[in-house]
């Protein structure tokens, strides 16, 4: 999570015409470790006799330190008191804005990042969050208007084009996707994220082994994050390397269980011929996103390979439910000789 430093900032200069005690418990305020912080910056608090201003900047940093145990609730209520005491400081808003955003809140965190920006037109972070949401929600011209913004800023910003380049992939653009994920890996070659942009979009275009070796560089700087083993094992998935998408996808879920990696091991399963498994993976997505198309129509497959034509009906038409622009599903149907 990236929290501002302001608080770190005001806390030093709040510290600077006090008593040694209070120093002390400003330093501990002002600390990295989120403990001491809290404990420091409590200590504070309670004496009730700092002025609004250096409560504010007290409140700040604890809500900081919670943030960063993500204990968000506390963080927010911290936050608010700040922006009570020094309601125009643009990052007392940045600040809650990433807890709301840590806490799943996207609409309050758009606002204090909107907030945030209308206090303080250069804030990059704030366009770069702000940008991040808006392509969770689906906004992906907002989103590609906030990164472009901040890339006005500073043009080195490395997660601004990350973000862009994520909205862009959105959008079917691959080639910008690919460029601006470039351009991120150029500035940080250690962003995980930037090469999993890439290798989406090298795997839109068809460029299967390009792909793959974003996927593993991705892999390789966070090997404990599923996301990497999904996008590889689709990629391998695409090649019809059937055993390395199964690999990955196993993999996949053994850290954390995601609807993506089953339907890619599912249709695995279906080009090994190994129909149950097939099966049981695609009920295994549909548990956890019960309208995930793409899951019933590769278990509608299993079910009509196995022959089990009345299964495989209505699964293509409930992948169709799900997706009515799915082809597949619609082909499905109409090899069994029914009208989608």
């Amino acid at each position: 999570m990236s929290l501002s430093a302001i608080g770190l900032i005001l806390a030093m200069h709040a510290a600077q015409a006090t008593s040694a005690p209070v120093d002390k418990a400003w330093e501990r305020c002002a600390a990295s470790d989120p403990d001491q912080a809290i404990a420091g910056c409590t200590e504070l608090i309670n004496q009730g006799v700092a002025p609004a201003s250096d409560l504010a900047v007290a409140y700040n940093n604890r809500g900081m330190a919670y943030a960063q145990q993500r204990q968000f609730d506390l963080a927010i209520g911290d936050f608010d008191k700040a922006i009570d005491a020094k309601p125009t400081q643009a990052e007392l808003y940045f600040n809650r804005g990433v807890a709301y955003e840590g806490k799943g809140e996207d609409d309050q965190a758009i606002n204090d990042f909107t907030r945030a920006i209308e206090l303080k037109r250069d804030d990059a972070d704030a366009l770069v969050h702000r940008a991040a949401i808006y392509s969770r929600k689906g906004l992906f011209d907002q989103a590609i208007a906030d990164a472009t913004d901040a890339l006005s800023l500073n043009a080195g910003n490395a997660a601004a084009y990350v973000e862009r380049g994520s909205a862009y992939y959105a959008k079917g653009r691959l080639h910008e996707a690919i460029a601006d994920a470039t351009s991120a890996i150029n500035l940080k070659p250690d962003l995980s994220r930037a090469y999993l942009v890439r290798g989406a979009a090298f795997d839109d275009t068809g460029d299967f082994d390009h792909a793959i070796a974003d996927d593993t560089v991705a892999i390789r700087l966070s090997p404990n994050t599923a996301k990497g083993f999904v996008f590889r094992a689709a990629a391998y998935e695409d090649k019809h390397q059937h055993d390395q998408a199964i690999a990955d996808a196993t993999h996949a879920i053994a850290l954390q269980p995601d609807a993506r990696a089953y339907v890619i091991r599912s249709w695995a399963y279906v080009g090994e011929q190994a129909y149950d498994l097939a099966i049981a993976d695609a009920s295994e997505a549909l548990k956890l996103q019960p309208d995930f198309a793409m899951a019933y129509h590769n278990r509608a497959v299993a079910y009509e390979r196995k022959g089990l034509r009345d299964q495989a009906i209505a699964d293509f038409r409930a992948a169709l439910r799900a997706d009515p622009g799915l082809k597949l599903a619609a082909q499905g149907l109409t090899r069994l000789g029914v009208t989608p």
